[in-house]
């Protein structure tokens, strides 16, 4: 039983751009004790060199900048998933702070509070990144509505943007959401929000949220069995914010060129055998991922490299057989091999060795061997046709394995077999039958074979009612030479109907005797002769005779041929 999730509907609401996470209007001991947090919930950096706080009043009819930071392009940049928090100079500690604003500006616990990166206008219709409406009389909310306010300074709430469409108070600050971000933006400012009981405000040196999962401990890599393949192992650090998915290994043929290759199965996986080719540095990194939909990989571990030896020679097929019948090979003249696969992963070539008698190795003089790739796309292959052999003669046959690293298993048992052809040629299509005009004869045209094909000729069935095996008919003729396509039935009664059917034997002889479908049927008639076309008139240059000349008419029935002179 297994669930398919589509993350990108689940999150459909989480924003691509940077947004307002935390406010605070007022707070305990002080006015000034005002924070405005952003954070960056993509996975990309955003450069907020040139962002702008901008402050709208309830009676406001337009924004005023209170804040501008005004840094060269690319100085402050907002790594994924983290914060930057701002406050009054005149606040309790100032230094929690990534930036100040001037102490003469403070926040009404009524407004809108906007931020802007690449717009210096200050209208309500002009660009912007997030803005919020604070309280029941603040303007330009987004969705026409407001997030709730807090007043007094003894209150030290604060407004917090959600992680999801169902995240609450009690989920956001001690529960399942309290390390999952703040990106929750369905455009409705009182949709997407929260009070928090104890503001909690973060800054650039706060841990991203949501948390990647923490780096691998005790990578290393090692040839450990001398066998072709590499053990790369690591130890999960503990992750209590999140939950392990599986862990990815990326590996090049260099340092910091590794790219991903492949991942566990599960988090309970911590060890990875990799097959690779003997003498070749290789040299890997891991990283842990998390089941989380966003910010889910952690760093990557250092890098390590090894190389492995490969002494270890293949596991030898099991279970080979052999037969004249499977993949085509009834046809004579070649023997099916059939295996089970070698259960080794490294596995390259099978290599397969016959002879007419017994033999040892494969040195051994009269030994006929090739080789096939172990795979056929991403399965082992477990079958071969050995051809060019000559039918009626026993065949010894061995197999052997061979690896990546050219490492050979020994030969197999020998098993023995021999090919013969038990393939009849395929049905005959009668395409046409004609009637030959006598009355006595019919003729019949069929399609004849292709010079590959090993028939030798042809038998022709015929019967005075419906057949669909050659047993219940009788056979008029045999015609040799798998070139010939017609022949002409005498001996016929005129006016009877005749069913046919042709059937093609090979060297054997092979032949089929199911005519099902094969058959066809005519009557012969008697009909005037054809029309002599061929009549020819020359003088004889003697005076008075005219030789005439024609061809004479291939019907069996012509008695003669009548002269007409005008």
């Amino acid at each position: 039983l297994f669930f398919i999730f589509n993350f990108s509907l689940l999150y459909a609401d989480w924003a691509s751009h940077i947004v307002i996470s935390e406010l605070a209007t007022t707070g305990s001991g002080s006015t000034a004790n005002e924070i405005i947090e952003i954070y960056n919930p993509t996975d990309s950096p955003v450069d907020i060199s040139k962002l702008r706080i901008q402050y709208l009043a309830t009676t406001g009819s337009s924004y005023n900048t209170k804040l501008y930071m005004n840094e060269l392009a690319g100085t402050i940049v907002m790594q994924p998933y983290t914060y930057f928090l701002f406050c009054p100079a005149d606040a309790p500690d100032p230094s929690i702070a990534d930036r100040t604003w001037s102490s003469y500006f403070h926040m009404a616990d009524r407004c809108t509070i906007r931020i802007t990166l690449d717009s210096s206008g200050e209208n309500f219709t002009d660009p912007y990144e997030d803005k919020v409406a604070i309280g029941d009389t603040a303007q330009d909310g987004e969705g026409g509505s407001y997030a709730p306010s807090i007043s007094g300074t003894a209150d030290d709430r604060s407004i917090e943007r959600k992680a999801s469409a169902a995240s609450d108070a009690a989920s956001m600050e001690s529960g399942a959401d309290e390390y999952e971000g703040n990106g929750w933006d369905s455009d409705d400012n009182s949709a997407d929000f929260i009070i928090r009981t104890s503001r909690n405000p973060q800054n650039s040196s706060s841990d991203p949220e949501p948390q990647p999962p923490p780096t691998p401990t005790g990578f290393a890599v090692a040839d450990i069995l001398n066998d072709g393949t590499l053990k790369i192992s690591w130890t999960p650090d503990d992750y209590t914010t999140g939950t392990y998915a599986h862990f990815k290994i990326y590996r090049g043929l260099s340092e910091g060129n590794e790219e991903a290759y492949t991942q566990t199965l599960s988090s309970t996986t911590h060890e990875y055998w990799d097959a690779v080719a003997a003498g070749v540095t290789y040299y890997y990194r891991v990283s842990a991922m998390s089941t989380g939909a966003r910010n889910n990989e952690s760093v990557l571990t250092y890098s390590e490299n090894a190389f492995a030896t490969d002494n270890t020679a293949p596991e030898l097929p099991t279970n080979l057989t052999a037969n004249n019948t499977s993949y085509g090979a009834n046809a004579g003249n070649r023997i099916a091999l059939m295996w089970t696969p070698s259960v080794s992963d490294d596995i390259c070539l099978y290599k397969i060795g016959y002879k007419n008698s017994f033999f040892q190795t494969w040195d051994t003089f009269g030994v006929s061997t090739y080789t096939i790739s172990a795979w056929i796309s991403s399965e082992k292959s477990s079958w071969t046709i050995v051809s060019n052999l000559t039918d009626n003669v026993t065949y010894f046959f061995r197999l052997s394995a061979i690896d990546n690293n050219l490492n050979e298993s020994v030969l197999s048992s020998t098993i023995t077999a021999y090919p013969s052809d038990i393939k009849a040629p395929d049905s005959v299509s009668i395409n046409n039958i004609v009637n030959e005009g006598s009355g006595k004869a019919l003729i019949l045209y069929w399609t004849s074979y292709s010079p590959e094909d090993d028939v030798v000729g042809y038998k022709i069935w015929y019967n005075e009612a419906s057949f669909s095996n050659t047993g219940t008919a009788n056979l008029w003729a045999i015609v040799s030479g798998k070139d010939n396509k017609t022949k002409t039935i005498t001996g016929l009664t005129e006016g009877t109907t005749y069913w046919f059917a042709i059937t093609a034997f090979d060297e054997v002889p092979n032949e089929k005797t199911d005519v099902s479908g094969w058959t066809v049927f005519s009557y012969p008639s008697d009909d005037p002769p054809s029309q002599i076309t061929t009549l020819a008139a020359a003088n004889e240059e003697t005076g008075g005779k005219i030789n005439l000349s024609w061809t004479a008419s291939s019907e069996s029935d012509v008695a003669g041929y009548n002269i007409y002179r005008a």
